[in-house]
């Protein structure tokens, strides 16, 4: 059950963050860093943190980069104790 909501929940936060880099690009109006960070939060940080290195979005913004990774850390903590 985890593993589909996690699969979910990171193809959704993938896109989004495809979808500002996207708008960064276009110099349109972009996704909130507060709504990206939910969805790291909610356990998207996994391909919210590939993509920071494949596609180069949001990876010179320190304290973008901090939290994301923090809650990365936190996630790969819940999953190795708890399932």
């Amino acid at each position: 059950m985890i593993f589909e909501y996690l699969v979910v929940i990171n193809v959704f936060a993938g896109l989004c963050f495809l979808i500002d880099k996207i708008k960064a690009v276009n110099k349109d109006v972009r996704i909130s860093e507060f709504f990206l960070h939910i969805l790291d939060f909610l356990g998207g940080v996994f391909s919210i943190v590939v993509l920071m290195l494949l596609i180069r979005h949001k990876n010179r913004k320190g304290s973008f980069y901090i939290i994301s990774y923090l809650i990365f850390i936190i996630w790969v903590f819940l999953l190795f104790n708890f399932s």
